[in-house]
């Protein structure tokens, strides 16, 4: 969690060194008058701007992570990339003419997917996949995240989606858990990788990635249902 108000040095994607904001962490279900109310006043206002970046955080680091792809990971930090989402949209928010909430995230979902394209440009391995895109984010107006739920007794995993601020819960409680048991879980439930396949891609046992998967679903449900999600 993120609990100091304020700039602190931090490494940005690439190039020079630059700072990295931090806010505090607001009400995880945050109802969409009092989100645009921040969102008509943020622009004169630092410390709110930064609230209402925060309040994205989560989502922004799947979405990263979701682009960078595996095969990337030891060479591109997704939590660098989110950062610099945030300090272009803090710093340019002059630039964001609209006043609802799908507005604003539309806009600060131009401004990650330009981020992350310019990094994976610049590590000379852009890769796409349009069929994971539109399965991970169908539209820009608001958040959406699809849960599978695989079942060995069946072909293909049952899937619930989730919008807006649940979509924003969800990925705000995952960034909460160890590095570890939140990949596995993301893997396993956005992904849809196996079991196997999520235990090679992390060089652990199966009967490991069995167990970061049991314990991060049953801290990530504790934190939902803590928060009145189920």
């Amino acid at each position: 969690m993120h609990h100091n108000v304020g700039w602190r040095p931090e490494r940005q994607v690439h190039g020079p060194r630059s700072p990295r904001l931090r806010t505090p962490i607001g009400p995880a279900i945050m109802p969409a008058l009092d989100l645009e109310r921040m969102i008509s006043h943020a622009a004169a206002d630092e410390h709110l701007r930064g609230d209402l970046l925060e309040h994205y955080r989560g989502y922004l680091l799947l979405l990263a992570r979701r682009g960078i792809g595996s095969e990337m990971k030891p060479r591109v930090d997704a939590e660098d990339i989110v950062q610099t989402t945030m300090l272009r949209a803090s710093r340019g928010f002059a630039s964001f003419s609209g006043q609802s909430r799908e507005q604003f995230f539309q806009w600060l979902m131009t401004i990650h997917r330009n981020t992350i394209a310019e990094e994976l440009s610049w590590q000379h391995a852009a890769k796409r996949d349009p069929g994971k895109e539109r399965s991970w984010q169908r539209d820009d107006t608001s958040a959406v995240l699809f849960w599978l739920e695989p079942a060995d007794d069946q072909p293909t995993p049952s899937v619930r989606m989730m919008r807006d601020e649940q979509a924003l819960k969800l990925a705000k409680a995952l960034s909460m858990l160890t590095t570890d048991q939140s990949e596995a879980v993301r893997l396993r439930h956005l992904e849809g990788w196996s079991v196997e396949r999520i235990a090679e891609h992390m060089e652990k046992s199966p009967q490991a990635a069995a167990g970061l998967i049991k314990r991060g679903l049953s801290a990530l449900r504790t934190r939902m249902a803590s928060d009145g999600t189920r």
